[in-house]
C-alpha cells in the first residue's frame, strides 16, 4: 500500500459543548469484540466502512451535520475502558473532530519513489488506509469522520466506526439522521431534536437483558449440536486461520425473481434457499458437520432508530449427513425445520 500524505484543513469541526453520558457497563457482545481486539486476532476485521460520495454539498453545513449525528449518538464518540474488573462505555477523551482534507494534496508513492499528487490511488488509497488504521478503544472515539473536498463542489465522506458501537442497521441510521440534520442547516431550520434516550435513559442505547430461564433453554438446545471444527475444508486452502487476515469482496448479481422462484418452488424463503445452497457447497467440499454463523439483529423497536451494536450470532447446523436423500429442496425443507426449531 503506498503512503498517503493527508493535510488536512484548518476547519476540522468540534462538536458543541453536549452533557458527558456516564459510564455504563458494556454488553457481552462489546465483551466479546473488546477481548479478539486485545488479542490482536481481529486485525481490520472489526472495521465498518461507510462512504457517502456527493456531486455538490454544502462543505460547512455537512461537517456540522456529523457533528449534530455525533450529539445525537454519543456512542459514536464513546470508547471502551476496564474499571474494576469490568468493562465500560465511557465517553471518549477527544473531542469529536470532522478531518478534511482537499483532494489535491492527497499524495501517493510514484513508481520513481516521488509523490504524485492526485495520482491514480490518491483519494482511493487514502480511503482504503484510513478503513483499515487502527482504533484505541482505550482512548477512542470509536468513529472518525473523513471528508475529502474535490473540485466544484463534490466530496466524498468516508465513516470509519469501530463494530463494538455500530452493526449494519446503524449505517441506515446514521445516513437518515446526517440527511435530516444536513436539509435542516442548509434550509435554516432546527435540527431535529434527538428522541429520549432508549432503554437505560443515559446516554447510550442499552439493549435489555435476555430472560436468564431463555438463555439456560437455548444454552441446553445448543449443547449437543455445537460442534467447532478445527478445519474447515475448502478448494485452496490448506490451513486453519487462527485470526483475521486480508479480506476481499467478490460482486455476483442474482436475478432476484428467479432466486425467488426457486425458493418458492422449494417451499421455503429466499433465506432458506440462500442458506440451503451454503450448506449444500460446504457439504460438497466435503464437511460433514461445519456450522454457519448467522447474525441476527437483537434491536428492539425502541432501538430502531439508534447507533449502536444490536446483533448477536447464532450457529446453524445442516441436517445429518445423508438426510434428507431427497434432493436439494427436501435438504431445503431439513433447513428450514431446524430454522423454526
Amino acid at each position: 500500500m503506498p503512503e498517503h500524505t493527508l493535510e488536512p484543513t484548518p476547519a476540522a469541526a468540534e462538536a458543541a459543548a453536549v452533557p458527558a453520558s456516564p459510564a455504563v457497563p458494556a454488553s457481552p457482545a462489546q465483551q466479546g469484540i473488546w477481548l479478539t481486539e486485545r488479542l490482536g486476532a481481529a486485525r481490520s476485521g472489526f472495521h465498518l466502512p461507510l462512504r457517502i460520495t456527493f456531486d455538490r454539498v454544502d462543505g460547512a453545513a455537512l461537517v456540522a451535520a456529523c457533528a449534530a449525528v455525533a450529539d445525537r449518538h454519543p456512542v459514536l464518540r464513546a470508547r471502551l475502558a476496564e474499571h474494576e474488573g469490568g468493562l465500560e462505555l465511557r465517553p471518549a477523551e477527544a473531542g469529536f473532530t470532522v478531518t478534511e482534507v482537499d483532494a489535491t494534496t492527497v499524495t501517493t508513492g510514484g513508481a520513481d519513489g516521488a509523490d504524485d499528487p492526485g495520482g491514480p490511488d490518491g483519494p482511493a488509497g487514502l480511503f482504503a488506509e484510513e478503513t483499515v488504521r487502527p482504533f484505541d478503544p482505550v482512548t477512542g472515539p470509536l468513529a472518525r469522520f473523513t471528508l475529502v473536498h474535490g473540485p466544484g463542489g463534490c466530496a466524498d465522506l468516508l465513516v470509519v466506526a469501530h463494530h463494538a458501537v455500530f452493526d449494519g442497521i446503524s449505517k441506515d441510521v446514521l445516513v437518515a439522521d446526517l440527511a435530516a440534520a444536513y436539509n435542516a442547516l442548509v434550509a435554516g431550520t432546527p435540527v431535529p431534536a434527538p428522541p429520549v434516550p432508549a432503554a437505560d435513559g443515559r446516554g447510550y442505547p442499552i439493549a435489555p437483558a435476555p430472560d436468564e430461564a431463555l438463555v439456560r433453554e437455548a444454552a441446553d438446545w445448543f449443547a449437543p449440536r455445537w460442534s467447532d471444527s478445527a478445519d474447515v475444508l475448502l478448494p485452496g486452502v490448506r490451513r486453519t486461520a487462527h485470526g483475521a487476515g486480508p479480506g476481499e469482496a467478490v460482486t455476483r448479481t442474482l436475478d432476484a425473481a428467479a432466486l425467488g422462484a426457486a425458493a418458492r418452488a422449494c417451499g421455503v424463503t429466499t433465506f432458506e434457499f440462500l442458506l440451503t445452497a451454503v450448506h449444500a457447497l460446504l457439504r460438497r467440499y466435503g464437511n460433514t458437520d461445519a456450522p454457519v454463523s448467522l447474525p441476527l439483529s437483537t434491536r428492539t423497536p425502541e432501538l430502531a432508530g439508534e447507533i449502536g451494536l444490536f446483533v448477536n450470532e447464532l450457529p446453524h447446523h445442516a441436517p445429518a449427513a445423508g438426510e434428507p436423500a431427497g434432493g436439494f429442496a427436501a435438504f431445503a425443507t431439513a433447513v428450514r425445520a431446524g430454522l423454526r426449531e
